[in-house]
């Protein structure tokens, strides 16, 4: 029993109090973690479930890649206590480019496409919240420009 009990309490991590829950796959060595618990953390949407509908479909739409291909359908515990299929990814997964870019073409035409996916996120958040992101208000001031010297 104590051991059911600690496996459950690994099994949930906390992200700035907010609970993302994961789960270990032996074979493979890695955390697995519920895609939908970090997008909540990350983008404070109302609804996480349809933000994660919206952008599978989206960037199946414009980019050509579905991102399910970087999940796997997981059993984990739903907020009502059963096990539930939930997409998950790990970190590697989360973290990484798609198309592991060497030199620097292939890694310019990465950074488009990531410029292209954060721009996207951008502005899904001023939409959702009628602020923008960046404006004359919220801006860091630059540092003064100084001289340089010849050699």
């Amino acid at each position: 029993m104590a051991d059911k009990k600690l496996s459950k309490q690994k099994s949930l991590v906390l992200f700035e109090e907010a609970p993302i829950r994961r789960i270990w796959l032996e074979k493979e060595e890695k955390w697995y973690f519920s895609v939908i618990d970090i997008i909540a953390v990350l983008t404070d949407s109302v609804n996480p479930r349809d933000y994660w509908y919206k952008m599978k479909t989206r960037v199946d739409n414009e980019e050509k890649f579905q991102l399910s291909t970087i999940c796997r359908q997981l059993k984990l515990q739903s907020q009502d206590g059963k096990m539930r299929e939930t997409d998950c990814a790990h970190t590697e997964a989360l973290f990484a480019k798609k198309n592991k870019a060497v030199g620097y073409d292939k890694n310019a035409v990465s950074a488009k496409k990531g410029g292209g996916v954060a721009k996207r996120a951008r502005k899904d958040y001023e939409l959702q919240t009628g602020q923008k992101v960046v404006s004359g208000d919220n801006f860091l001031v630059g540092k003064k420009k100084c001289k340089k010297l010849k050699a």
